[in-house]
């Protein structure tokens, strides 16, 4: 009985053995190309059972690309892939789905509007089930996944009042409510075991997380492109416009959606040269703060606020107040239409619009060829903005956002998607553009407040505290 007992869990634990080292996906010699480019070349790379990797390179690397060819999202120009579940077990969250999610939405509030169906909305729960129904073992998986992620708030709520952090739940659930046996991320997260590094398409380092992150060729590759140079007091005019003494005023400002309280009794005031930070938890209404600002949330003007000595509701159109306004975002890269080129993104930023809708002058040309210039994008300017990572992307908004040279910057989540060069380089520029404009910037992160910043607003539970 003994000797039998030994040789069953002898054999469970080959068993255990054997799953623990059961290749789970497999590239072999795989090249993959995007266009006319090669992006990733004769990659060779396997992901066993109880493996989780983390993909690592500088922005453009190829990291996306990588993730979508495991989708099957790509086209395979040599090599093969091997993988041992269908696409369907495999969860997939990323800032691209959070776009193709918004330009649905777009698509169907047009339908809806045509169709006099003005009232109907796509609320979360039918985001996260994707019409799915639910049987009472799903429905139990469903409330676990939604218990977990604590979102329970939000499954009645429109896509479109989320904030950004909110979003990114979503899809994390959406992505989980299917049980996938893999799940792609676009951010590291802490359980990560191994590290595959990128340079121009071609695996650099492939080995367990510690190896690799501590390996001194990673911080050599991280420190190989020159940063942008602080140039800015040859080439960036200093404002010619005058500001007045208080930027942005809110009296006893509250917004509500339906029983839910974003913000309450929020009384503040920026003033000239200062520069704030707003911080606070993910759904704590920063992004609704920037909207009131922007305009971009109607109860802007049902409330007492006041933007570069113009108050809202008081006849100013708000295209009149962003013409001294400059603005990077999440929610802006997202409203761009994917056959918008890089030089015409930045055009728009005179117009505060998606794409350009009149002929710009000379000197407006003038203007952007010299933001373009600081920020080191020429080789980008005749490319789609589509066709480039979310970290380029954010280079090229923040151009869009300084040629009008603004009176007041807005920075939402800035360094969100960037590599540890480009993250560095934007940290500079925000400091250096702190003496040419006033800064209100928005971060989840305490290393990624530049030392330019000397107030802070802290949001929780819809009520704001000074610092």
């Amino acid at each position: 009985m003994e000797r039998r007992a030994k040789s069953q869990g002898f054999k469970a634990g080959k068993l255990e053995e054997k799953n623990m080292n059961k290749c789970f996906i497999k590239f072999d010699n795989v090249s993959v190309r995007l266009g006319n480019k090669i992006v990733l070349s004769d990659i060779n790379w396997e992901i066993k059972e109880n493996e989780n990797w983390a993909i690592i390179g500088h922005n453009g690397a190829g990291k996306s690309t990588l993730a979508k060819t495991i989708m099957g999202k790509t086209q395979v120009v040599k090599g093969s892939i091997r993988p041992l579940y269908s696409q369907n077990k495999i969860g997939y969250v990323s800032f691209d789905l959070h776009s193709w999610l918004m330009e649905e939405e777009n698509k169907l509030e047009d339908l809806r509007s045509f169709s006099g169906k003005i009232n109907k909305t796509t609320r979360v729960k039918d985001i996260i089930l994707r019409s799915n129904k639910l049987s009472s073992k799903s429905l139990r998986h469903f409330l676990s996944v939604i218990n977990i992620l604590q979102i329970n708030y939000l499954l009645s709520k429109n896509i479109n009042q989320l904030s950004n952090g909110e979003i990114r739940k979503v899809i994390i659930a959406r992505a989980m409510v299917k049980k996938p046996r893999l799940l792609i991320l676009d951010e590291p997260f802490p359980d990560i075991s191994h590290a595959l590094v990128l340079i121009n398409g071609n695996i650099f380092i492939k080995r367990e997380k510690a190896e690799a992150l501590h390996n001194l060729p990673i911080y050599a590759l991280f420190k190989q492109h020159n940063l942008i140079k602080n140039d800015l007091s040859r080439n960036a005019n200093r404002q010619s416009q005058i500001a007045p003494d208080v930027l942005i005023e809110m009296n006893n400002v509250t917004v509500r959606y339906g029983q839910k309280i974003v913000l309450k009794n929020i009384n503040w005031q920026m003033q000239k040269g200062e520069n704030w930070a707003i911080v606070g938890p993910n759904g704590s209404g920063k992004s609704t703060i920037l909207k009131l600002i922007t305009g971009d949330v109607l109860q802007a003007y049902a409330n007492n606020i006041s933007i570069l000595g113009f108050k809202k509701g008081d006849g100013k159109s708000i295209w009149e107040i962003k013409k001294y306004i400059g603005e990077v975002s999440p929610d802006l890269q997202l409203r761009y239409q994917k056959d918008v080129s890089v030089f015409e993104v930045i055009i728009s930023g005179f117009f505060d619009s998606v794409g350009i809708i009149q002929t710009p002058t000379p000197q407006q040309i003038k203007q952007a060829n010299k933001w373009i210039s600081i920020f080191h994008l020429n080789r980008y300017i005749h490319k789609k903005i589509a066709d480039l990572s979310s970290g380029q992307q954010r280079m090229i908004f923040f151009a869009r956002a300084m040629v009008k040279n603004p009176l007041l910057l807005i920075l939402d989540e800035p360094c969100q998607g960037l590599d540890l060069t480009n993250r560095k380089q934007i940290l500079d520029v925000i400091e250096n553009l702190s003496k040419y404009t006033n800064l209100l910037l928005v971060t989840h992160h305490k290393d990624e407040i530049p030392k330019c910043i000397n107030k802070i607003m802290y949001l929780n539970n819809s009520y704001a505290k000074f610092n």
